[in-house]
């Protein structure tokens, strides 16, 4: 082997070797590794699991301590709810009634007006005091059930829609608690139903009549002794004596007839009657000798059940009157419905000789009058009559005569009169005041004063009376002139009038005082039938003055004549928020002849600022002679105060029934042309009709003022073109509006006015003189207006 070939395979068994030792190096490095890793894995593992060992302890204690937790707050709920359930059962122990609260609660009644609930707790009696035959005794609890059940049914039936009451009677069981505890009981569990519970309580030889009452909703009930100490006894034994009365009369007519002595009728026929007569004439006997015969041991009378038949129908009158006297009270303040009791008290009072539980009545509904007489001064007036009326018929006529007198007073202070304390100056002072709308009152006032034997006062107040119709006559044919258009003629009625009568308020207030430069104007005016067709066009006239606002720019005021108009519409037409109708009786004032005009904004918007600034041009469709229109109700405010300063005159806008009243100017349809309105007589959405209308062209704008048919007043555009804002704040309804055509703010929105006689956009319904529609103060869009200025009277 030659040398080159072994130094190849020493070489090549050098590589081998050192190869190996290679492979055998990185498998020792990869097996170190695969060690290193497996330990480390096995740490991991360790301390995972040492981690979830410690989450699953915590998870564990976490778990017991809301076990022990969800045990302590079981345990603590079984220890209220077995004492709730102790105390429930105390409750319901004591509870005074025989039915479960749920059953009152849940009982049908109208959402709207939720009945007036009445439970009678009767008095327990014991009939053995009375000896005799005790088991023939009515029951008492029956008979006072059945008087009430006939009483309430008759005056405030559970059907009625105004004062309902719902009798829960037989529900009283008298052997649990009574008294303050048994009202607080039941206040407890029925506090949101209105609830009078009439109590009789037997005292020895005493009755008190409790009363307990609250109102829907009330935090405090009332609880008082009406009836307190009566000695119920004597009203059993005046039952006796009047049967030993009538027995006395009817003994002497059987001895004539059958020709027996008296002592022969009283052992045949008289029984018990004859035996009470005996008692009843030794104490008359005592009573002329005079000797007080209440000390003496007497022997008692026989009682029968007819006696406490009597006793029933005493405590049936007692509880109907002040059962009456409080559900009168209740539908009074809370749904302002009259009493009716007033008219009933004479009859209930027959027999009852208890002049406390009369002034606890008669004082009760004073008291509530003079409480709502700042609220509803207008009601006050004829509700103390109506009392004063009724008392009348009583043997004491003081109790009339004050009510009387609480009437007159709160009637001149209603029409702002500080009444005098004497009832005769009093009486004088309604002369400066009364008007015809006062015939019903001022009728009922003398009659009242007849029943009273005030012959003079009657006289006098029936005098105001006939002079008052009289002057009403020369009032209402001037009405109806100035409502035809002939002003003439109603101002020679007038000159006529006011020289027979010249300090007749109402003639005085027709014509107002109008400025040197006023001056009359002619017009047309349109009617039309249900279907739109033209029937009538007549010619009027109407009085008016210019205010020169600059640069040729004028303002026409229309003369509006006072009078009186049913604001609103009747039920079943309309909207709700145009009721309730109701009679409106508005002084003379001057309104804009169109609604304000483009030049006429500007001409005052340009004056100095009151309050706030004023956009010159605010309109969206220009034109001098348009209406202004996007303007809200502050922005006519402060033009009708730029106006008032520059002129002196006191502008404002008009109040609803201002507007409403010149809108219709004596008519009493929908619209001041007739049953329905055309496009031909106004500017608003002819793609809609009213009624039999016809359909016409629709604008898509406002038209120049002046260019339709004006109203009987003279007033153009009061139909359609721009909405018109009022002075008032908003009210969903009529309810308690003023009647006297002023402006309406108390107890309403503060933040949004009505506007009136709808716009070039709207549907023809919107635009009936009727119709309103309230807005936001800051709104614009399609609003505009016009002003009215008051007027100064003169003969």
């Amino acid at each position: 082997m030659t040398a080159e070939i072994m130094g190849f395979y020493v070489v090549n068994g050098v590589i081998n070797l050192i190869n190996s030792q290679l492979a055998r190096q990185a498998t020792e490095k990869l097996e170190d590794k695969r060690q290193e890793f497996q330990k480390w894995q096995q740490l991991n593992n360790q301390e995972f699991q040492r981690e979830q060992f410690e989450k699953q302890k915590q998870l564990q204690k976490e778990l017991a301590e809301d076990n022990r937790q969800t045990q302590l707050k079981v345990a603590l709920e079984q220890r209220n709810t077995a004492r709730q359930v102790v105390q429930d059962q105390k409750l319901f122990q004591n509870w005074p009634l025989r039915i479960v609260p749920d059953q009152i609660l849940n009982a049908n009644h109208d959402e709207n007006l939720i009945s007036l609930r009445i439970i009678p707790a009767p008095p327990v009696i014991d009939f053995d005091q009375f000896g005799g035959n005790n088991k023939s005794f009515p029951n008492i609890e029956t008979g006072l059930a059945q008087g009430l059940r006939e009483f309430f049914n008759q005056h405030y039936s559970f059907q009625s829609t105004e004062r309902p009451i719902e009798l829960i009677d037989g529900g009283w069981d008298s052997k649990r608690y009574h008294g303050g505890a048994a009202i607080i009981g039941l206040f407890a569990l029925l506090k949101s139903e209105p609830m009078l519970i009439l109590e009789s309580q037997i005292d020895g030889d005493y009755l008190h009549l409790n009363v307990g009452y609250w109102g829907e909703g009330q935090q405090k009930y009332f609880y008082q002794s009406i009836i307190s100490n009566l000695p119920y006894r004597e009203v059993v034994y005046e039952s006796v004596k009047i049967r030993a009365r009538q027995w006395r009369e009817k003994r002497e007519q059987l001895a004539k007839q059958l020709n027996k002595s008296l002592e022969e009728i009283d052992r045949q026929y008289g029984s018990d009657n004859a035996f009470n007569l005996k008692i009843l004439q030794d104490e008359e006997a005592l009573k002329s000798a005079g000797i007080d015969s209440s000390d003496l041991a007497t022997q008692p009378y026989k009682v029968t059940a007819k006696d406490f038949e009597y006793l029933c129908q005493f405590l049936v009158k007692c509880q109907s009157l002040v059962g009456g006297w409080i559900a009168d009270i209740h539908y009074l303040i809370h749904h302002n419905v009259p009493p009716i009791l007033p008219k009933l008290i004479p009859d209930l009072m027959r027999g009852i000789d208890d002049p406390k539980l009369l002034k606890t009545i008669v004082s009760g509904y004073r008291q509530v009058y003079e409480a709502l007489e700042n609220e509803r001064p207008a009601w006050m007036p004829e509700l103390a009559l109506d009392l004063a009326d009724s008392l009348t018929a009583l043997p004491d006529k003081n109790w009339a005569r004050e009510q009387l007198d609480y009437s007159v007073k709160s009637w001149l202070r209603l029409r702002g009169i500080n009444p005098p304390n004497n009832l005769e100056q009093a009486i004088k002072a309604m002369k400066s005041v009364v008007t015809v709308a006062d015939e019903v009152y001022f009728n009922k006032l003398h009659h009242c004063l007849a029943e009273l034997e005030s012959r003079q006062l009657a006289t006098q107040v029936k005098g105001l009376l006939s002079e008052q119709l009289s002057a009403e006559s020369f009032y209402q044919r001037s009405i109806k002139l100035l409502n035809s258009g002939q002003l003439q003629e109603a101002l020679s009625n007038l000159n006529a009038a006011l020289e027979r009568y010249p300090n007749h308020s109402q003639l005085n207030q027709l014509r107002p005082q109008l400025p040197s430069n006023a001056q009359f104007f002619d017009f047309q005016t349109v009617t039309v039938d249900s279907r739109g067709k033209e029937v009538k066009r007549e010619k009027k006239q109407a009085r008016y003055f210019t205010e020169n606002l600059g640069n040729d720019v004028t303002l026409e005021m229309v003369a509006i004549p006072a009078g009186q108009f049913k604001m609103g519409s009747p039920d079943g037409q309309g909207n709700d928020n145009e009721r309730p109708q109701h009679l409106v009786t508005v002084p003379a004032f001057f309104m804009g002849k169109y609604p304000i005009t483009q030049a006429q904004w500007k001409a005052v918007a340009s004056l100095p600022k009151i309050e706030c600034d004023l956009d010159l041009n605010p309109s969206k469709f220009s034109g001098n002679n348009r209406p202004v229109e996007r303007v809200s109700w502050y922005a006519a405010v402060e033009f009708c105060m730029r106006l008032s300063k520059a002129t002196g005159r006191d502008y404002r806008l008009p109040s609803e029934a201002q507007w409403e009243y010149a809108c219709r100017a004596g008519t009493t349809t929908p619209f001041y042309f007739g049953e329905t309105i055309t496009p031909d007589l106004a500017n608003y959405d002819g793609n809609s009709i009213y009624a039999q209308g016809p359909k016409g062209v629709y604008r898509q704008e406002t038209t120049p003022v002046g260019k339709f048919p004006p109203n009987a007043f003279g007033l153009y555009d009061m139909h359609g073109n721009v909405w018109e804002w009022c002075a008032d704040t908003w009210h969903d309804n009529y309810k308690d509006a003023p009647r006297d055509g002023s402006v309406w703010i108390k107890n309403g929105d503060d933040n949004r006015s009505p506007l009136r006689g709808g716009s070039w956009y709207n549907d023809p319904h919107l635009c009936r003189s009727a119709y309103r529609v309230n807005y936001d103060w800051h709104f614009l869009f399609n609003n505009g207006f016009r002003v009215v200025c008051s007027a100064g009277r003169t003969l």
